[in-house]
């Protein structure tokens, strides 16, 4: 229960799913050093401080593609798109929103916004598939 409090919290802050039942159940096999099924305070110390150590590497991989890798990529997007290739775009759009379309920084936010959600699903789940591996190799 106290693992996934913490990820509710963690949720609020970055989009980072709780591990699985069978996550759980080998990171506490694993923390149960003497093997009785429960867990010593060292114990669980342990399992609290890997539980912790693998949300927080997705929350900074999120942030990091969130507040530095999206933007800079919506920026680099909209530079290298001329005038007349946004000026193409904004005319796909429906009458009400081509005036708004037409200023750059509106695509720069727009265009931060998608990789945001695209990208940052993409980190999270390729930064899982790493450490998953690493666990599998320290056994």
């Amino acid at each position: 229960t106290l693992i996934l409090q913490m990820y509710v919290k963690l949720n609020r802050a970055a989009p980072i799913p709780p591990p699985s039942h069978e996550k759980v159940d080998a990171i506490f096999a694993k923390s149960d050093v003497d093997r009785n099924q429960k867990l010593s305070k060292a114990e669980f110390a342990e399992l609290a401080t890997i539980f912790a150590s693998r949300a927080t590497t997705r929350l900074v991989a999120h942030k990091i593609v969130s507040f530095v890798v999206a933007p800079l990529l919506a920026i680099k997007t909209v530079e290298g798109m001329s005038g007349k290739d946004l000026s193409k775009l904004s005319k796909l759009l429906p009458a009400s929103l081509k005036e708004r379309f037409a200023d750059e920084n509106v695509w720069k936010t727009v265009l931060t916004v998608v990789f945001v959600k695209s990208l940052g699903d993409v980190v999270i789940s390729s930064v899982t598939m790493v450490m998953d591996a690493l666990q599998l190799k320290k056994k």
